[in-house]
């Protein structure tokens, strides 16, 4: 399979040489058929734009290390010598993808590519303006092997130099300066001819200049504020869940109400993650993060001032609105920012860390504020630490658009992905609560299926799509997102599990259920900071796999306690261990070979695939594995000596069985407790064998998909 980054190389080869190739004929040079061309490239023009971007990429990473500051006085002609001769090496990788485009009025005509020229010929023209300066554009100034000059070094630069380094003064530098730059390389060739024939420094292994642009001087600030994001809004997935009985209790919410508080943050986060990937794509990934703190800081303040369950509802739609804007653009920015790969690693294992942290921590921190604050409190923490976010991000987060994110919005792709993101989201979550012989989650299922599959064929047509879904034809890529979906399914299902038995088989409160679960957390994120280690030391598809087995055998341990003794906390811990250490190695091994399988230009698809993996696999595992654990319970559960209501209420769930049996009381409340809760902790356990089967079934797909000579830790 051609690689897209070959593909436009390879086209480019053909069109510097033939530049009214036809897509047949480009096909041909490829060697690739019409079809697959025309799969990714509709048209020819859609082909030649993205050959042009993909110039402007490449001679971007060549040039950025090696600026020299415009009016660097300190810069002796040595220095100026040695730069010059690195601009022209650097640049000369890129000259079949430059070669067609002077002759081509439709691609000069593109912004996205007449930008790019400007700012290669403004650094291009300070090189020679400085060299002009130093006398190193004189061809008589030239430095001998003693380390002294020969000529004359004050001889007034060459017309040809002065001419580069002036630009017309009624318009900026644009493509038509290409043909003085041009001489400008010439001439610098010829005085330094023996070293043409080493590799062009942008392709060097040990340098590798042409994926490596110089790094942002604040990228570690940067990292701080996105963790900060990140924290806050994984938080936010889980504090509910401690919350929820206070607020049921203070506004009195009905069932359906109910419901809708706690799934309608979900439905729009999943249905809109895919829209507001390509928007910040489009408008800007620091300006949509901020606008997502500014829709996330309302929404917070209209929860703590809820009086009515509906204020509450919306309350959480209008949350998650503001995290699905701010969680692709979290990823997106780090992507742009961290351009060395091996600190990229180190920055998305962060990412993982505070993600998984995050969502175990909000429990705790929900627990300690609920206690003594009430519910409110829990929405109220939003405010403080948003703020301080987004002054922080004003000020040091860079902004940055994708380069093809040019053409008509597709509004409707927009349609399409969000009524099919959450009719599957919301088919998914209806499964699990009324079960398989309800026909509303199968319709809602169907539904998906049509919108989501009209959504793809749509976005394999267009040439600017709002989900770059071709991502998928990259093994790396579609391996590292099952890698991230199917244990997703398992660690979903288990802590939504586990938090029921410490709950109602245990009779923990929520806070004392939260803080038995900190051993999961704890493990994952010294797991997630070991990874990036790992990575380098050992092919990713080994350390992938190995996460993956890891956290299999942590899922199987309750069940190989049960077969052997009665299971009480300390198995449960044990195990919560194993899976925080394998899930920790595996997700953030998993982010990294995702993102660094995107071209640069589309990460904001990959950053939406990784999120959309995370919260579908989650829902789909309570869906799936509750409710195979739900009807696993009903089966343990002995003959009941009670009257028919009651029974069948005992039967739907263990946490009806615990109100049924505090409402008893006595021995007989109690004698229903242990009952109820010894059949529930026989019927999670081989919930808990499957959710390891799953993480199997991902560890042996790694292994047999993944190249293995792929490095992610490495620039290329």
């Amino acid at each position: 399979m051609v690689h897209e980054e070959e593909l436009l190389d390879g086209a480019a080869r053909v069109l510097a040489g033939d530049h009214s190739a036809s897509m047949v004929q480009i096909a041909a040079g490829i060697g690739t058929s019409r079809a697959t061309l025309s799969r990714r490239y509709a048209t020819r023009e859609a082909l030649l734009k993205a050959v042009a971007v993909r110039a402007i990429e490449v001679v971007d990473g060549c040039l950025a290390p090696l600026d020299l500051a415009d009016g660097d006085e300190g810069a002796d002609g040595a220095a100026f010598d040695a730069a010059l001769e690195e601009l022209v090496l650097a640049l000369m990788p890129a000259a079949h993808l430059y070669g067609f485009t002077s002759r081509d009025a439709t691609v000069l005509a593109d912004p996205e590519f007449r930008a790019g020229v400007d700012r290669q010929d403004q650094r291009a023209l300070a090189f020679l303006a400085l060299g002009q300066r130093l006398g190193g554009c004189a061809p008589t100034c030239r430095r001998t092997g003693s380390g002294t000059r020969s000529g004359d070094c004050s001889t007034r630069p060459p017309k040809a130099c002065a001419t580069a380094t002036s630009p017309p003064p009624d318009r900026p530098p644009g493509p038509d300066v290409l043909p003085q730059r041009n001489a400008a390389r010439r001439a610098a060739s010829r005085r330094r001819p023996r070293t043409l024939n080493r590799p062009a420094p942008c392709t060097h292994p040990e340098r590798n200049l042409m994926h490596t642009p110089a790094p942002a001087p604040r990228r570690w600030i940067v990292l701080a504020i996105l963790s900060g994001s990140l924290l806050l809004i994984s938080m936010d997935t889980t504090i509910l869940n401690v919350a929820f009985p206070s607020l049921v209790g203070d506004l009195q919410p009905g069932a359906v109400q109910q419901l809708w508080i706690i799934d309608v943050y979900a439905l729009a986060l999943s249905g809109l993650l895919v829209t507001a990937g390509a928007l910040g794509d489009r408008w800007g990934r620091k300006r949509l993060l901020m606008v997502g703190f500014g829709i996330f800081s309302l929404a917070s303040l209209i929860a703590v001032f809820s009086t009515e369950a509906w204020h509450v509802i919306a309350a959480r739609a209008l949350l998650g609105i503001g995290g699905a804007a701010i969680m692709p653009s979290t990823v997106s920015i780090l992507r742009t920012v961290f351009t060395d790969a091996k600190e990229r690693a180190f920055a998305l294992a962060v990412w993982a860390a505070v993600f998984g942290g995050g969502m175990a921590f909000g429990p705790v921190v929900g627990g300690l504020l609920v206690q003594d604050h009430g519910w409110h409190s829990a929405f109220l923490l939003n405010l403080p630490v948003a703020a301080v976010i987004v002054a922080a991000g004003l000020r040091h987060l860079p902004e940055s658009r994708s380069p093809r994110s040019a053409g008509r919005w597709d509004w409707w792709g927009v349609g399409q992905s969000i009524v099919g993101m959450l009719a599957l989201a919301g088919g998914i979550k209806q499964l699990g609560k009324s079960g398989v012989a309800d026909p509303l989650p199968w319709a809602l299922l169907l539904v998906a299926v049509l919108a989501l599959t009209v959504f793809v064929r749509r976005q394999l047509r267009l040439d600017n799509p709002l989900l770059q879904v071709r991502l998928f034809a990259k093994p790396a890529f579609s391996v590292a997102a099952t890698a991230i979906f199917l244990p997703m399914v398992g660690m979903g299902a288990i802590l939504f599990l586990v938090t029921q038995w410490f709950q109602y088989g245990e009779g923990y409160t929520p806070l004392q259920a939260g803080v038995r679960l900190l051993p999961a957390p704890l493990a994952l994120i010294a797991a997630s900071m070991v990874a990036p280690s790992l990575m380098q030391r050992f092919a990713i598809r080994h350390v992938l796999g190995a996460g993956l087995v890891v956290l299999a055998a942590g899922m199987a341990l309750p069940w190989t306690f049960q077969q052997f003794t009665d299971l009480g906390y300390p198995a449960f811990a044990a195990a919560l261990t194993v899976m925080g250490a394998g899930a920790g190695i595996a997700t953030t091994v998993a982010s990294v070979t995702l993102v660094s399988a995107a071209p640069a230009a589309e990460v904001s698809s990959a950053a939406a695939i990784e999120e959309t993996c995370y919260e579908l696999g989650s829902a789909m595992g309570v869906a799936v594995l509750g409710s195979t654990a739900a009807a696993l319970y009903r089966g343990d559960l002995p003959a009941l000596d009670l009257d028919g209501p009651t029974a069948a209420a005992v039967r739907d769930s263990v946490g009806e069985a615990a109100h049924t049996a505090e409402r008893l009381g006595g021995a007989v409340g109690q004698a229903l407790l242990d009952t109820a809760s010894h059949a529930f902790t026989l019927a999670i356990t081989p919930a808990f064998l499957m959710a390891g089967g799953l993480a199997v079934a991902a560890a042996a797909t790694t292994w047999a998909l993944i190249p293995r000579d792929l490095r992610p830790t490495e620039n290329h």
